[in-house]
């Protein structure tokens, strides 16, 4: 009888469009504002389309942030200045970095720098040159 009930509340929620698309904006709403209460920065992270889209081209752009890994302290300030909350020491090239540099204004030790990103050198090829006679010997 209670699964009568149910299914006839949802058929009636089906004939009305209105009151289904209600239901789905308000729950839509709720996950949002939970997801920001307890996610930090949650729609930025998981729905804003322009983050994602920064995300891609994050590791392919001109600029990047370099660590000198000898003058940092491990203060953490750079954590709390990072509107992202990445942690430079620990995720070198993070896709949720969005290069604000505002973390290179926050350390006082120079551990962070602006850089221009150069493209890695393609590994050579390790050809064997055998001294001449050796191969003769051989056959």
């Amino acid at each position: 009888m209670k699964k009568e009930i149910a299914f006839h509340w949802l058929r009636r929620l089906a004939r009305e469009r209105w009151v289904a698309a209600s239901v789905v904006l308000f729950a839509a709403a709720l996950v949002i504002v939970l997801g920001a209460v307890f996610i930090s920065r949650f729609f930025c992270r998981l729905l804003c389309p322009l983050g994602a889209f920064y995300s891609l081209f994050n590791r392919n752009s001109l600029v990047k942030l370099d660590f000198i890994e000898g003058n940092c302290v491990h203060c953490l300030a750079c954590v709390p200045a990072c509107p992202t909350g990445v942690r430079p020491y620990e995720e070198r090239d993070s896709r949720d970095c969005i290069l604000c540099l505002k973390c290179v204004d926050a350390c006082r030790f120079g551990a962070l720098n602006v850089g221009l990103r150069r493209q890695e050198p393609a590994p050579r090829k390790h050809v064997v040159v055998e001294p001449p006679g050796r191969a003769a010997r051989s056959g």
